[in-house]
């Protein structure tokens, strides 16, 4: 047992400690040179306790850290009544999240996996400019409690984002790619050269008409979907009755295409987890049964308030932040939407006119727990079944439980994403939706 857990035991009637210890190399090039290099680690630590009934909270560096206790002992005089207490079974490490090779990489392999990136695409396309970004991560995450629950599990992560600008856009937007996972792994040749051939769609701004159309969403497009859903599944909400999905367990919600898992453990995720981020062991299982809602999300707040045990799902955010010092709420540690049997090149050629849409902006402005959306859109704009441009100054808005209620088909391919600043990791293919609204201005 850490030893500020032993000495919370002598005066609060329970504790838990957070630690998170994360290694990140960064590098960047721009227009063909090192733009710059970065190299951080960061330990955080989160103590939380329950005196008296109430529960009040510490942050610092490390559980070594002698004042934590005391402060989160006076927070807890100000605190919350808290009716329930903290973890006390240690889940069984499930997750295979660390890559030996990854784990040892230095800078100069990130630059040099970068460059040969830039390089390759420079000789595919001469007048490219590409922007590329390679990022390692390792982490290790501890939670435990005086309960007697000591959880630790390590991981691995690399990113590799790269933009190819469109000739006429400057760096304003252009094909966009992003390839991340647990083991080391640089772009393949043929990845590559897909995105330089996406490049060449974008010969020039095609707009759509103002409308009703036909939208293919990339994979990294999904958290058009997941936001929204993952906000209406909470047990928060739905225990604030604020949830537009309340008493809606066992009925048709979305297409009868769709069907997305909960998968923490999945070794194809960016991020795969056995434990959430109060200790309680993830669980596999269906969220959507082809269109059918079968399970909200909760944390140990909202299990308490629903009546039901924690299904794992605690992380340390706010929707759109994360910081040490977040309260736990729920949220979804592995979305798997199941692939269709056709590939996404089939799909644009049977879509007929509509837009074939790569990158969303602005989805925190809708109301995200009722599922409404108005985000502008980069893609490209798609005509009798053959991609005519990129897009430019274009919307597309709508609420996710009508739109995904019809949706026509999803592709075979899937890609590893991260849903944005939610940072939840997510498994998913492209999907072709009957119709948007769109709006071109």
């Amino acid at each position: 047992m850490l030893d500020i857990l032993r000495r919370a035991t002598r005066s609060v009637d329970q504790a838990e400690v957070y630690w998170l210890r994360e290694t990140t190399m960064t590098c960047s090039f721009q227009s063909g040179n090192l733009e710059y290099v970065r190299h951080g680690r960061r330990s955080s630590t989160a103590l939380r306790v329950i005196a008296n009934g109430r529960m009040g909270a510490a942050f610092g560096e490390s559980p070594e850290q002698r004042e934590l206790l005391a402060d989160a002992t006076s927070a807890a005089k100000l605190g919350s009544h808290v009716p329930y207490g903290f973890a006390s079974e240690t889940p069984s490490l499930a997750a295979d999240a660390v890559d030996p090779h990854t784990a040892v990489l230095s800078i100069d392999n990130l630059v040099g996996a970068a460059h040969e990136i830039n390089q390759h695409i420079r000789r595919l396309a001469p007048d490219a400019d590409p922007q590329v970004m390679c990022a390692v991560t390792t982490r290790a995450l501890r939670i435990a409690t005086s309960e007697g629950m000591d959880a630790e599990e390590s991981s691995t992560q690399h990113v590799f984002r790269i933009i190819l600008p469109f000739a006429d856009r400057g760096t304003d937007i252009g094909a966009y790619g992003l390839a991340l996972g647990t083991n080391w792994s640089p772009p393949s040749r043929a990845w590559l050269a897909e995105l330089v051939e996406q490049r060449t769609w974008g010969t020039g701004p095609s707009l759509p008409v103002t409308g009703k159309l036909p939208a293919l969403l990339s994979p990294q497009v999904s958290n058009l979907l997941l936001i929204p859903l993952i906000a209406g599944i909470s047990g928060q909400t739905v225990a604030q009755a604020t949830s537009p999905l309340r008493d809606k367990i066992g009925k048709p919600l979305l297409s009868s295409n769709l069907t997305v898992r909960e998968d923490p453990i999945c070794p194809a995720l960016a991020h795969p987890r056995s434990f959430d981020d109060e200790g309680i062991a993830c669980q596999p299982r269906n969220l959507i049964d082809r269109g059918m809602l079968t399970s909200y999300v909760t944390d140990l707040r909202s299990a308490f308030q629903l009546g039901q045990s924690s299904t794992g799902n605690a992380v340390r955010r706010t929707l759109f932040s994360q910081n040490i010092d977040d309260v736990p709420m729920p949220s979804v540690l592995g979305a798997v939407i199941e692939p269709g049997d056709m590939s996404y090149r089939e799909l644009i050629a049977g879509m007929g006119d509509g837009l074939l849409v790569t990158f969303v902006r602005g989805l925190h402005s809708g109301n995200l727990v009722h599922g409404d959306f108005s985000v502008l859109v980069d893609g490209f704009r798609v005509r009798n079944g053959r991609i005519k441009g990129y897009l430019a100054k274009t919307m597309i808005s709508g609420n996710i439980y009508d739109v995904f209620r019809h949706v026509r088909a999803l592709s075979q391919e899937t890609e590893a994403t991260a849903q944005g600043a939610l940072n939840v990791s997510a498994l998913a293919p492209y999907i072709l939706l009957d119709s948007v609204r769109v709006t071109v201005g």
